[in-house]
């Protein structure tokens, strides 16, 4: 039997009981409230306290002069996990203070354009969404502390392109950055029509850009055609196949000599059986 805690049995804690041991400066102003709401609220200060305990003050400062007056009291109290009605004008301005926070979550839902279920049409500009965001995240420094996970912003959309590889625009796929294309294709949902024209999508990456010779790594030979092998052969420099392509080549040699190996030249030996 297993069990265990339901994790609705949080949203009932009395958060405003709590001793107010946090204190965020937001333009400025103090606002205190408990270390358990600013771990909620923030993945930043959640894993600064994991490394030194005694944190217990957080700064924000935002770009948007004209609204110095906002009450930080609306970002603590979204911790009752109660629907919020947000305006349309005060959207950004909770995405920026999100961001500082270093939530991606709180972030991305709220941009209106990744509410939607994700389609052939809308994924590549999700991807593009996603991508400003982690941009930003960059531009403040938190990559650097790993803060951001890329793939995890990102997984939805990589498990979504993986799983309709052969149905999506070849030409916008061409166009994703090579770190995301290797995600996609060691995705555990992906779904290909055929190794050959697997192969031409690597060989059109390889020729846009010939440092991404290393995605020839995750070709199956044995499942391409003799006339991609040949292709292959013609198109890639010895300079460009690294050891672990070099490793597939050879097994796909090896087995293919063995499947066609020719003894016609040699002297058969005389069968010596008897048949009834």
């Amino acid at each position: 039997m297993k069990f265990k805690l339901d994790i609705n049995n949080v949203m009932l804690l009395p958060f405003s009981k709590y001793e107010k041991n946090f204190t965020f400066f937001f333009n400025g102003r103090k606002y205190e409230t408990s270390r358990i709401i600013a771990d909620i609220l923030s993945p930043i200060i959640r894993k600064y306290h994991y490394f030194d305990e005694t944190i217990n003050e957080f700064y924000i400062n935002t770009e948007f002069t004209s609204w110095k007056s906002f009450d930080f009291n609306n970002i603590l109290d979204l911790t009752n996990f109660d629907f919020k009605d947000i305006s349309e004008d005060q959207i950004q301005y909770y995405r920026e203070i999100f961001l500082a926070l270093g939530n991606s979550k709180a972030y991305l839902n709220l941009v209106p354009q990744l509410k939607e279920e994700i389609n052939h049409s809308n994924v590549f500009k999700r991807i593009m969404l996603k991508k400003q965001y982690i941009q930003l995240m960059h531009n403040h420094g938190c990559d650097e502390d790993n803060f951001v996970d890329s793939n995890g912003v990102l997984n939805q959309e990589i498990e979504f392109i993986a799983s309709h590889f052969s149905e999506l625009d070849q030409g916008k796929l061409l166009s994703l950055d090579s770190d995301l294309i290797i995600s996609i294709i060691k995705s555990d949902k992906l779904q290909l029509k055929d190794e050959d024209t697997f192969f031409e999508f690597i060989v059109s990456r390889f020729r846009k850009n010939k440092q991404d010779a290393f995605l020839f790594n995750f070709i199956e030979f044995f499942n391409v055609s003799v006339e991609k092998v040949e292709q292959f052969f013609n198109l890639i420099q010895f300079d460009d196949v690294n050891q672990e392509i070099w490793k597939n080549l050879t097994q796909y040699i090896i087995k293919s000599h063995k499947a066609i190996q020719n003894k016609s030249k040699f002297v058969k030996e005389l069968d010596s059986s008897l048949q009834f």
